[in-house]
């Protein structure tokens, strides 16, 4: 008799899934968790255009016992608006990781991959050393994991002290009081299409579930008179989706007051959170004329000084390495942690060439 059967999950499944993220957390330094409280399905809407969740379960037991999600995103590639797949949020339950269970679970998606001309690509962070040592390992059966790239994530503080002061006489609009929603999504594709995987944006987007809880007054946008310069976005996912401490490290127990009493308030250094849930938010959106460091500092400075009293921990940005627009980020004291790029494929993949921009707050 088959103990293990792999589908597609249902609604019904929401809570085991949503128990599974949970127990599932990303173990390091800091021990985090991403959750998806009060349901896994409204949380997972945001990653793309459809979505479908790839379940092992445990017949003998009656449970699931792990998943991936495949979701279909809309991107530029080399230019051009294409469909390309998103694999994430890869969990097996601790006590089945001994076995074939994986790979049991990628013959299943196999057939997916296999019967499709579509870019398949995932993420996974640096330091997770058991998920790229299991997955890019080459076993029989597994598709060819293909680095492409490095992304980087910077967790920020907000701060009402000003970081960087501009020459310049841009000016920083909060809101699209300014500018018609057509003119913004007209922008974003111009700028935007120059980097690989950067979302294509309609009008219908910005009222869809795909933005869930994602509010246009919470654009900035920098202009000088009628013409826009650059954009980003302000999106707090914390009625859907939950950033969890679970543990910390000795370490970092040692670090915390001396960090959180002296460096932060003194040099800005983004708070050490003790276990439970942190309040953040993402910069979304990202997009600047001729990929201008000066403009994205601008921009998060004003964000910084207009957040700073809402009792947020920090804010989050993710950049590809190789984007210049790293640069406008120095002026910011962050944390970092990166994150590979990978082409994901049953056949050696040719690397795209441009910069890739990866929307964080979708991932």
């Amino acid at each position: 008799m088959v103990r293990f059967l792999n589908d597609i999950a249902s609604l019904s499944d929401d809570d085991e899934l949503r128990e599974i993220v949970s127990k599932t957390y990303m173990k390091g330094e800091i021990s985090l968790s991403f959750e998806s409280e009060p349901s896994f399905f409204n949380s997972i809407s945001i990653l793309g255009e459809s979505q479908e969740v790839l379940i092992i379960r445990d017949l003998e037991n009656e449970k699931i016992i792990g998943f991936m999600i495949k979701s279909i995103k809309n991107v530029f590639i080399n230019g051009h608006p294409k469909k390309v797949r998103y694999l994430s949020s890869l969990r097996l339950l601790e006590e089945y990781r001994r076995g074939r269970l994986m790979h049991q679970g990628f013959q299943y998606l196999k057939s997916f991959i296999e019967n499709s001309n579509m870019i398949n690509f995932t993420t996974i962070i640096e330091d997770n050393s058991y998920a790229r040592d299991m997955l890019t390992s080459s076993r029989a059966g597994l598709p060819n994991y293909l680095p492409i790239g490095k992304m980087k994530t910077f967790i920020i503080k907000p701060t009402s002290r000003v970081r960087y002061k501009s020459k310049t006489n841009i000016k920083i609009e909060k809101g699209i009081s300014k500018f018609s929603l057509k003119e913004i999504i007209s922008f974003l594709h111009k700028e935007g299409s120059k980097k690989d995987f950067f979302p294509v944006y309609t009008e219908e987007m910005f009222n869809s579930s795909q933005l869930r809880d994602f509010d246009i007054n919470n654009l900035y946008i920098a202009h000088n008179e009628m013409d826009i310069l650059g954009i980003v976005g302000v999106w707090d996912q914390t009625r859907f989706k939950q950033t969890v401490v679970k543990a910390l490290s000795n370490k970092y127990k040692l670090l915390k007051p001396f960090n959180n009493y002296i460096l932060s308030p003194m040099f800005n250094y983004p708070l050490i959170s003790p276990p439970g849930k942190i309040r953040s938010f993402y910069i979304n959106l990202i997009s600047i004329r001729n990929n201008n460091p000066d403009i994205l500092s601008l921009l998060i400075d004003q964000i910084s000084i207009d957040y700073s009293n809402f009792g947020y921990n920090y804010f989050i940005i993710g950049l590809s390495e190789n984007d210049n627009l790293c640069l406008g980020l120095k002026n910011f004291r962050s944390l970092t942690y990166d994150s590979i790029l990978y082409l994901v494929d049953y056949k050696r993949t040719v690397p795209l060439t441009r910069t890739p921009y990866l929307e964080i707050s979708r991932l």
